[in-house]
This record gives structure tokens, C-alpha cells and sequence, in this order.
């Protein structure tokens, strides 16, 4: 296990949070069937970084499989359905305030509390899903 000190893992924190950020934004401006190949691409990203500055090693089925995501988030990517823009403000707060959004919001934030209040401390040292 590496240790790394505590403001290179604030850093480190602070720029995967603001990472997910940016993706979700992304979310605004592009249609999901878009964004969310290009968002897989991280893990690819990560698998090659840490082979390169983590002496990693990729074996061949993870270098076969960062090749297989590459092209099936290209195909994605080249044939996803063109949606209409969201091209004024208003717009875009009348879907922040649609029912179905919000209560979507609501209930991940409602179950989110639930896993890291009921669920992480009761099973989250067992169970590597929660």
C-alpha cells in the first residue's frame, strides 16, 4: 500500500471531486448517450497511468480490455442520437425544477444517507458493495 502525505491526498481528493463535477456538468451540455463512454474512458486512463507511474502491470485480457472500451466508446460516440440544445438559462432551471428531476435528486441523496449512515457502518467492512 502506498502512504502518501496528507496535502497530496487532499490534492489528489479535491481534483477527482471536481473531476466528477465537470463530468455531471457535462451532463447539461451533451446528450448521456455521449458523455457517459467519454466518462468511461477514465478507468482506461487510470489503468494506463498507474502502469506507467505505479509499475503496474497490464496483462494482456486488461490490454485487451482498455482496447474493446476504446472502440465500443467510439461507436457509441460516432453513432449517439443528436438531441436539441439547451441554448437559454431559463430553459434549463424549468428542467432543474421538473418533479421527475427532483425527486430523482432526492431520492440519491435519501439513499445515499441511508448506505452511509444504516448500511456502511453495519456491513461496509464485509461487504465491498457497500
Amino acid at each position: 500500500m502506498i502512504h502518501l502525505d496528507p496535502p497530496l491526498t487532499l490534492l489528489i481528493t479535491l481534483s477527482v471531486g471536481l473531476g466528477e463535477v465537470l463530468n455531471f456538468t457535462a451532463y447539461m451540455f451533451a446528450p448521456a448517450s455521449l458523455v457517459t463512454p467519454l466518462g468511461a474512458l477514465s478507468v482506461i486512463v487510470a489503468a494506463i497511468l498507474s502502469s506507467k507511474f505505479l509499475n503496474e502491470r497490464l496483462n494482456l485480457l486488461g490490454k485487451l480490455g482498455c482496447f474493446l472500451c476504446i472502440i465500443g466508446s467510439t461507436i457509441i460516440v460516432l453513432h449517439s442520437p443528436k438531441e436539441t440544445e439547451i441554448t437559454d438559462l431559463e430553459v434549463l432551471i424549468d428542467k432543474a425544477r421538473d418533479m421527475t428531476f427532483v425527486s430523482y435528486v432526492l431520492f440519491i441523496i435519501a439513499l445515499s444517507i441511508f448506505i452511509a449512515c444504516y448500511l456502511g457502518p453495519k456491513a461496509g467492512h464485509k461487504n465491498v458493495v457497500i
